[in-house]
């Protein structure tokens, strides 16, 4: 199985603003999460995109990575569509509409435009406004990335998938905490969410040498 279809940008250095380039580098589903939004609660697939800035780096050396949290829905007005449409720099087709393998999109290439905000708390923080095709003058500075490259599926993991498991033994403990409060934690069980997805069906992403995935 897969993962078919806020930021966080590290306890210490902000990542840089500005246009960068960067490579997926994490796919991590967190499953049903409840949700509250204008006094609203509801029960939404979640998952954390997280990307390495290879030409970007800390005070320790160690390359910047920068994280966005979605909502797993290609409706035609969801942050995911939007976003990863943009990033492949063309529409989805009808049939990947239906249903699209989010974790297509680990390693592969983008430029981010990121920017700074302030948080609720009045802290200053750096996040992802927008995801753009990588020009292909750019592609040498992301030929090698630092970090591995993490997909991890809830289902999976509920299914006893080793894979899985290994994956979230390997994740910090504020994603395991974070995971482990999803409503289908632990269940093989179907957990409806409220946004109102297409039915999934088994759709092979179309790759060419223009289309980033």
């Amino acid at each position: 199985m897969g993962l078919t279809a806020k930021n966080s940008g590290g306890d210490f250095e902000l990542a840089p603003t500005g246009n960068h380039p960067a490579v997926c580098v994490g796919v991590i589903d967190l499953g049903m999460q409840t949700s509250e939004y204008q006094g609203t609660t509801s029960i939404k697939h979640q998952c954390r995109i997280d990307w390495e800035l290879p030409t970007q780096l800390m005070d320790d050396g160690r390359p910047f990575t920068i994280s966005k949290f979605y909502t797993v829905s290609t409706g035609e007005k969801s942050n995911m569509a939007r976003d990863f449409q943009a990033w492949r720099g063309r529409d989805f087709t009808e049939a990947e509409a239906q249903a699209f393998d989010v974790f297509t999109v680990a390693g592969k290439a983008c430029l981010l435009n990121c920017v700074g905000y302030q948080k609720l708390n009045k802290d200053k923080g750096v996040k992802v406004a927008s995801i753009s095709p990588l020009p292909k003058e750019m592609k040498a500075s992301v030929s090698t990335v630092t970090n591995p490259i993490v997909k991890f599926a809830l289902e999976d993991y509920n299914n006893g998938d080793q894979d899985a498991i290994d994956a979230f033994e390997g994740l910090s403990d504020w994603f395991k905490d974070t995971i482990k409060k999803a409503h289908n934690f632990g269940s093989t069980e179907t957990i409806p969410d409220n946004i109102g997805q297409p039915q999934e069906v088994n759709v092979e992403p179309d790759f060419n040498d223009e289309i980033p995935f």
